[in-house]
């Protein structure tokens, strides 16, 4: 018991001095182009002490110096045990954001994270992502949102199209599952996505479907996450035929119900797995004009979209 208390306590002293507690002091400095130090100094020590952490700014040293930054020095003087540095490297087409936790005075680095961006414009973005990855001991991939991510890794608005499989099953007795096909285009915003999509639904039992959906929908979609549940719906137009006992080929409005979620929103591609039911206007009749079914269809849909 006594080792097993030894070693629980040898864990928490070494994570203590790399994990931020409110009240701690903690040095901050940027190395980069002289005409960026301040204001990215500024932005670095505001994220700091939005965490309950006193900021202490540090003078940054020379881009790619070798020696031992003159910060190292100014830090152990103010007591400062740990460092906040914020490296900003440009590149012909690209800047590089990294920023590391160093202990002092080794300056070994307890963690670090970077972004890469296409201007400066987006460092008022980013520097909060690398703050709260690098504080919070988490993966900087983590902290992105669609309203805070880097035109490297996605663009908020965008045009897709793709692919789809739908199964499903007109909603009445004896109804049989269907499969089929369907096309999508799809206009995406941070939390907003507009549809235009057609499915087509068929099988080959007793109690055969035929049909067909063009609609044009609508959806909300929950988180900017990389992960996002969404819900919505639309208005189409379907055409449907059903076996030997209702063989007209019948048409006309439908209203759709559809959610589901989407996947890999962070990305340059999209894939989307949906359920939905559609509620048409019309009636298909049997035998006579008098002799009248409404029949919903119920669809899962797997969608690939880029």
């Amino acid at each position: 018991m006594h080792r097993r208390t030894l070693a629980v306590w040898a864990f928490w002293a070494f994570l203590a001095p790399v994990t931020a507690r409110a009240g701690e002091r903690v040095g901050v400095v940027v190395e980069g182009p002289p005409e960026q130090v301040g204001s990215l100094r500024d932005l670095l020590r505001a994220e700091v002490e939005n965490r309950g952490i006193v900021a202490v700014p540090l003078r940054g040293a020379r881009l790619f110096e070798d020696e031992i930054p003159a910060w190292a020095e100014e830090a152990e003087r103010m007591s400062v045990q740990r460092v906040i540095v914020l490296t900003v490297v440009p590149l012909e087409s690209r800047i590089v954001f990294l920023m590391t936790d160093r202990r002092i005075p080794d300056l070994q680095a307890a963690r670090a994270e970077r972004i890469t961006a296409t201007s400066w414009d987006e460092a008022d973005v980013l520097v909060p992502r690398l703050a709260e990855a690098v504080l919070g001991r988490q993966l900087v991939q983590a902290t992105a949102t669609l309203d805070r991510v880097a035109e490297t890794e996605t663009a908020a608005w965008q045009f897709l199209w793709g692919l789809g499989i739908p199964f499903g099953v007109a909603i009445r007795r004896d109804g049989q599952i269907s499969y089929g096909a369907a096309v999508r285009l799809a206009f995406e915003m941070a939390q907003a996505r507009v549809d235009l999509n057609l499915t087509s639904q068929f099988n080959a039992g007793p109690e055969r479907l035929r049909y067909g959906n063009f609609a044009l929908e609508a959806f909300w979609l929950a988180l900017q996450k990389d992960v996002s549940p969404y819900l919505g719906g639309g208005l189409g137009y379907a055409v449907m035929e059903i076996g030997d006992v209702i063989q007209d080929l019948n048409g006309g409005l439908v209203f759709n119900i559809r959610g589901g979620v989407e996947f890999f929103r962070l990305q340059r591609w999209r894939l989307l797995l949906d359920v939905g039911v559609a509620l048409p206007v019309f009636r298909m009749h049997r035998d006579s004009p008098s002799t009248r079914y409404w029949i919903p269809v119920f669809t899962t849909t797997l969608c690939f979209l880029w």
